[in-house]
């Protein structure tokens, strides 16, 4: 093991110690021998921010009230003075986010003076998929590339066809070559545009609702469905490609409406607009060695739509992101993963939340 000679630093052992924890992406809590949270580091800081109590002054037992398995892992290790570990616990923090927890018995002065809890966030199967959903569409664009190009020929040689040829047959053979070939054409181009990132400029998010709307209102009429709009006029202007959030508003638009079409009445798609009560706090490098860096908060708007219909199953809302999956009859599974990953290009966040009632809820986060 290798030590660093502190004397050649510009720090004091516990200034370092502390600026190792706070460069540490687990959570990690400190609790007494009474189980009081003496201590976090700033990944822990971040995870409990939107906590509507003061969780400074918290027991593990408050802190942690939603997991019944963590609160009786920390109790077994205050009481046994013993290290614990366990994977695939459930915490409720910003929604519900697995982890795994280790449990260290904290010594100060010969003796155990309370216990360490370090809890890692697992990524989820989203979060996987999102990890490798770059990948994906690499793949897909270098093979449309590859399709794209012949058929440039076959629509040539068709049209050619159609033009020497004097059989009618024939001539209408070559007119349903070009048809399919132009729809083939089309579903190469959109899947080539999804690999191209967002050009930012200035935009109000309620304008390409608005229109996201006009786009859906044959659609939103024929069904009769009641559009309720709760905006918060307040909101400032966002850095956002205007056609790419219109792509994903239009698609969690259309999905509202089909699953509501099978509903007989109460069709209802509400629309609300405000600045998120999350926030998210950035610890930026200082150019200047002598100086810490600043904590900087990062906003964002949020924008819910609910509807009325069938709803999703608390399996399938885990599903429901990944490529290629859909509980629509014919549907590619494309739509919602894509439009996460529009959202994602721009700094947000796309998600699915359970309803108590039926209907489906998304919420979209975009920074401002």
């Amino acid at each position: 093991m290798a030590y660093i000679e502190l004397e050649k630093t510009e720090y004091q052992p516990l200034e370092l110690a502390g600026l190792i924890l706070n460069n540490i992406d687990d959570y990690i809590f400190l609790f007494d021998s009474a189980g009081k949270l003496i201590f976090f580091n700033k990944s822990a800081e971040e995870l409990m921010s939107g906590l509507k109590k003061d969780w400074r002054e918290l027991y593990y037992t408050e802190l942690f009230v939603t997991s019944k398995d963590l609160i009786a892992l920390i109790q077994k290790g205050l009481v046994e003075e013993r290290l614990f570990h366990c994977k695939d616990i459930n915490l409720e923090f910003h929604g519900n986010i697995n982890v795994d927890v280790s449990i260290f018995p904290f010594h100060a002065k010969n003796r155990v003076e309370g216990i360490i809890v370090s809890i890692r966030k697992n990524l989820s199967i989203i979060d996987k998929d999102d990890f490798h959903f770059d990948s994906l569409l690499t793949i897909l664009s270098a093979i449309a590339h590859e399709i794209k190009n012949p058929l440039t020929g076959i629509k040539g040689a068709a049209q050619l066809l159609k033009e020497l040829e004097t059989n009618q047959d024939s001539r209408q053979y070559a007119d349903f070559i070009m048809r399919e070939v132009n729809r083939l054409d089309s579903i190469l181009s959109d899947y080539l545009s999804l690999t191209l990132k967002p050009v930012l400029s200035d935009l109000d998010i309620h304008e390409v609702i608005e229109q996201a709307l006009q786009v859906m209102g044959s659609d939103i009429k024929d069904k009769k469905i009641i559009v309720e709009r709760f905006y918060d006029p307040s909101l400032p202007n966002i850095k956002g490609d205007a056609s790419k959030l219109l792509q994903v508003f239009i698609n969690l638009i259309k999905n509202a409406i089909e699953a509501m079409a099978k509903t007989k009445r109460g069709r209802k798609l509400s629309i609300t607009t405000k600045p998120a009560k999350e926030y998210m706090v950035f610890y930026g490098n200082s150019t200047n060695r002598n100086t810490p860096s600043e904590p900087r908060k990062q906003r964002w708007i949020m924008i819910t739509f609910e509807d009325t219909g069938e709803g999703i199953s608390r399996e399938n809302l885990s599903k429901i992101f990944l490529p290629f999956f859909s509980l629509k009859t014919g549907g590619t599974g494309l739509g919602l993963a894509l439009s996460k990953k529009i959202i994602r290009d721009h700094g947000g966040t796309l998600m699915a939340l359970p309803k108590s009632k039926k209907g489906a809820l998304f919420k979209v986060y975009l920074p401002f």
